[in-house]
């Protein structure tokens, strides 16, 4: 950093005072033409127990046109850019507080906190992101495969999506602005940042702030980006989310757009091994020609559109890629966390102790029926008596059935129906009959832990499934086996 640069930054220990918070500045994270970024920490209170957290700083500083006093540390600019500066400054707050209303609508966006004018300038609070950008970890693990590929870049073409619903684009998507971090049940949460070029439309399609902010990174820039974009252009930021992709497929960042010809672009492709659908959604986005390109995302009619919806893509594989929620993976970590929920790994501490409480019982009731291999059903003991009976039957018939239901889906590429309404409602005439017909719930049980626990460290792939349901159902029938073998 230059001198004049370090001269120009809070230095480290200013307490930053905002409406609502006090924050500590600790380091400076970023410069470029228009702001700095520090890392900062600030004390919260969560009922009677107070903590420090750390977040991100963003403050509004033109580089070429306003310097900070030494004394005061507030931003001083001279009379002949004054007009050009708060000019400035009032679409940075703009900027920022769209920003703060898109992220609250989507996870997969930087969260804004707070925003604030004080020194002469303006601020806003972004959560700090503990992790790694999606450069690094491709780097460290290597070139990813697709289905990796897809699960994190899915969520970004959703937050992406948002943005262009919002009028707004960010024209800086790229590896290094996706950052991965852990969200609160331990699975990679991508995250899109770094709005410094991020500009926001009205519905003339021209632009609502006078941020002139010209930039591009070579590699995932379209063409059109190099002169300059001067109307809504959504078409950049899906290049740039096909130029991602193929930068996690290949492990290398693509050539400048102006360098990458059409045949260098399907020779590339073709080498790839990925499907059909992933192919068609690449080749689409990385057209030069952006009038060819897809624009947005829909999910209501399976397909992918440009602006003269000329292109759709319609192959099952592309939707699926897509649009699905409940791919095999999806699926397979939606019953992981499930099942972490219900025998009491996760959630809140009513969640744990009532999964762990309802967990140990049925345990315990399975382990009676094992040893002495009799259980009295509803014909001998009376309804009412069976009712606690009853109750663990339901709750074991919801979890077994999406516990066989779902590797099925998973194996065969189904879509199963997940509601959790739904569950109930098959779950209760199937717990009656299974209560009548006497235990043989209670070995599906075995089948349940093993797919479960494993579940909870493997990546769900169709091979795995198909290995751990095989396991699952030979226990279960050498559980019924050997107590057959025993008379009631």
């Amino acid at each position: 950093m230059e001198t004049s640069q370090v001269q120009n930054v809070l230095p480290k220990g200013y307490i930053l005072q905002a409406p609502n918070n006090t924050y500590r500045i600790e380091k400076v994270l970023g410069m470029g033409g228009f702001g700095i970024t520090y890392l900062a920490t600030t004390t919260v209170q969560f009922g009677n127990l107070k903590t420090t957290i750390s977040v991100a700083i963003k403050e509004h500083f033109i580089s070429d046109s306003c310097e900070r006093d030494a004394q005061t540390h507030n931003i001083v600019y001279s009379n002949p850019v004054k007009g050009r500066v708060e000019s400035s400054q009032r679409d940075f707050v703009a900027e920022a507080r769209r920003l703060q209303k898109v992220g609250v609508e989507h996870t997969n966006i930087v969260k804004v906190n707070e925003v604030f004018e004080t020194n002469n300038t303006a601020y806003y609070v972004m959560e700090y992101l503990n992790g790694e950008s999606l450069r690094t970890y491709v780097e460290r693990k290597g070139k990813l495969p697709e289905d990796e590929m897809l699960t994190l870049m899915r969520p970004i073409m959703s937050a992406v999506k948002l943005l262009h619903e919002h009028h707004m684009t960010h024209l800086d998507i790229k590896p290094d602005n996706i950052m991965l971090t852990r969200d609160e049940y331990g699975d990679i949460r991508p995250v899109l940042i770094d709005f410094g070029l991020s500009k926001h439309y009205g519905k003339d399609g021209r632009p609502t702030s006078t941020i002139n902010t010209l930039g591009y990174t070579d590699g995932y820039a379209p063409v059109e980006q190099y002169a300059g974009l001067t109307t809504f252009s959504p078409s950049a930021d899906i290049y740039a989310l096909g130029a991602t992709m193929l930068f996690c497929l290949t492990g290398k960042a693509p050539k400048k757009s102006v360098d990458f010809k059409e045949a260098d672009k399907e020779t590339l492709l073709n080498s790839l091994p990925i499907s059909d659908g992933t192919r068609s959604i690449l080749h689409n986005a990385l057209q030069t020609d952006s009038s060819k390109r897809s624009l947005t995302l829909k999910t209501d009619d399976n397909s992918i559109a440009n602006t003269q919806a000329k292109l759709d893509i319609n192959s099952h594989n592309a939707t699926q890629i897509i649009n699905s929620t409940e791919s095999p993976q999806a699926i397979g970590r939606g019953f992981t966390n499930l099942f972490k929920t219900l025998v009491g790994l996760q959630g809140a501490t009513w969640q744990r102790v009532l999964g762990i409480v309802t967990t140990l019982t049925i345990l315990a009731a399975w382990a009676i029926e094992i040893i002495k291999y009799w259980q009295p059903t509803i014909l001998e003991i009376g309804f009412r008596n069976s009712i606690p009976i009853l109750l663990i039957c339901i709750y074991l018939t919801i979890i077994a059935s999406i516990a066989l239901l779902i590797p099925l889906s998973n194996i065969l590429r189904l879509k199963f129906i997940t509601s959790m309404k739904t569950w109930l409602f098959v779950s209760l005439p199937l717990a009656i009959f299974f209560l009548i017909m006497n235990r043989i719930l209670f070995l599906l049980y075995p089948f349940l832990i093993i797919y479960g626990v494993i579940g909870i460290t493997c990546k769900h792939r169709k091979t795995v499934n198909i290995l751990l349901y095989a396991i699952g159902l030979a226990v279960s029938l050498v559980s019924y086996i050997i107590i057959g073998q025993y008379p009631s």
